[in-house]
């Protein structure tokens, strides 16, 4: 018996149990090895069947899809040439990111810039004078809100240092001084320049709008990132970071009922205790003291000071010398 049906890719063979012919579909008969046009496949009837070509469109626009024969696999390559300039500077290069698309590299300035969309160009960041150094804000850029020192050039940011040579004559915005009228009642803080110069231990010298520090003359600049010489948490956040301050939510140590009851709660009405030596009612009488709250209490059922007394425990002080209470 004759069983071939003409088709080149079927498997042909007569089957003595049905006493018919087989003619069972081979698709390895039209495998062309290659993998892009996809996988051929045998019909029965017609024959090789071309496979559906690989779909390598990844969803993104900016990238050139195409099969890789020779990997077997895809490549979508990112093409900036599909990301065209959107005329805005202040958002960078546009570029194509593979997977997020046309995206632009950001603003192209620094620290202590601003970018200025009219001019195309990077200035230096705003002062707002707020008095507070911020973001964006220098001792060079602002020097009303971020303070200096450390150097001769920093004549007038309000803080007398002799330790740079500062004094009532080389630098009066800073240092306080009074070179006028009698010679006994002249003074000049400082380094010792002008008539009856006096240190910063002189309360001249820390009087009105007048401070004075002793302090050595390191550099510094509030609003460079580095928190050094007389910077701290209250006058250079910037650079030292966020202070403590009452309102915080933080009940922070140093803070109490009586000097911050916003953070930790108000205080008692009366006195808590009367021998805790805490002011418990921040009424300014500690314990005994406050004869309203603790006039009844054993723990002030002592003697003043003064008083005969024979044991320490008898006297309000605890302390009973030479058969007094001190």
């Amino acid at each position: 018996v004759d069983c071939n049906d003409g088709v080149a890719c079927t498997d042909d063979t007569c089957n003595e149990g049905t006493d018919a012919c087989d003619n069972i579909p081979n698709d390895a008969y039209c495998d062309n090895g290659l993998y892009c046009d996809g996988t051929e496949t045998c019909n029965a009837t017609l024959g090789c069947q071309s496979g559906t070509a690989v779909d390598c469109n990844d969803g993104v626009g900016c990238t050139d899809d195409f099969c890789n024969e020779a990997t077997q696999s895809c490549d979508n390559v990112a093409n900036d040439a599909y990301c065209p300039d959107d005329g805005l500077f202040c958002n960078g290069t546009e570029y194509c990111d593979a997977v997020a698309d046309c995206v632009s590299t950001g603003d192209p300035c620094g620290s202590g810039e601003v970018c200025n969309e009219g001019t195309d160009t990077c200035d230096p960041s705003a002062c707002d004078g707020d008095g507070v150094c911020e973001a964006g804000e220098d001792c060079n850029t602002c020097p009303s809100d971020c303070i200096s020192g450390g150097g001769a050039a920093f004549c007038g940011d309000g803080i007398c240092q002799p330790s740079i040579g500062e004094d009532c004559l080389s630098c009066p915005d800073d240092c306080n001084g009074k070179q006028v009228g009698a010679s006994k009642r002249q003074f000049c803080c400082g380094d010792g320049a002008g008539t009856n110069p006096v240190d910063c231990a002189d309360s001249r010298c820390n009087q009105d709008v007048f401070s004075c520090s002793d302090a050595p003359a390191d550099p510094y600049c509030c609003g460079d990132s580095a928190c050094e010489g007389q910077e701290d948490s209250f006058n250079c956040a910037v650079d030292c970071g966020p202070a403590p301050y009452c309102g915080d939510g933080i009940c922070d140590p140093g803070e109490d009922s009586c000097n911050c009851a916003a953070d930790c709660g108000a205080p008692p009405s009366a006195e808590a205790a009367c021998a805790d030596g805490v002011d418990n009612d921040c009424d300014g009488l500690t314990d005994c003291a406050d004869t309203v709250d603790c006039g009844a209490d054993p723990a002030c059922a002592c003697l003043p000071k003064g008083e005969p007394c024979t044991l320490d425990s008898e006297c309000c002080s605890n302390w009973c010398h030479r058969g007094a209470c001190k």
